[in-house]
């Protein structure tokens, strides 16, 4: 018998809400959620449900969660300098990066958040001044 599908919002609430109060048990919380899309035909979905259950996140506890790529290791000064401006931009209490190193970026980075992305990167800087130069 097929479970009737629930709204995602629901489902990012309810796992949000189990991952911050059940440490223990993130990665069953997690699972089931994956289970649930498979289950229902949505994983497809996935990407969408994980940005949802970070706003929730930080809707519920106050810590935003953001990833950071960049073509060479940040200085602790450049993360605590990403995490203010994203706390002042969110309202965020507390942001919490996750930096990855991918040198074919070549020289900036990439900060996404679930409603947030900035990239200052080279190829972000050529896709301006080409789309700037075939609108001339």
């Amino acid at each position: 018998m097929a479970r009737a599908k629930l709204s995602r919002r629901i489902i990012a609430q309810t796992i949000a809400a189990k991952l911050l109060d059940d440490s223990a048990e993130r990665g069953h919380w997690l699972m089931m959620a994956a289970a649930y899309l498979v289950e229902t035909k949505q994983a497809d979905r996935a990407e969408q449900l994980v940005l949802d259950i970070a706003r929730e996140i930080q809707v519920q506890s106050g810590t935003l969660l953001a990833r950071v790529i960049s073509a060479h290791e940040l200085t602790t000064e450049l993360q605590d300098a990403i995490a203010a401006l994203l706390a002042q931009k969110t309202g965020a209490s507390e942001v919490r990066i996750d930096a990855t190193v991918d040198a074919a970026l070549l020289t900036g980075y990439v900060v996404r958040t679930p409603d947030y992305e900035m990239n200052t990167t080279a190829q972000q800087r050529l896709r301006q001044l080409r789309s700037l130069e075939a609108s001339r």
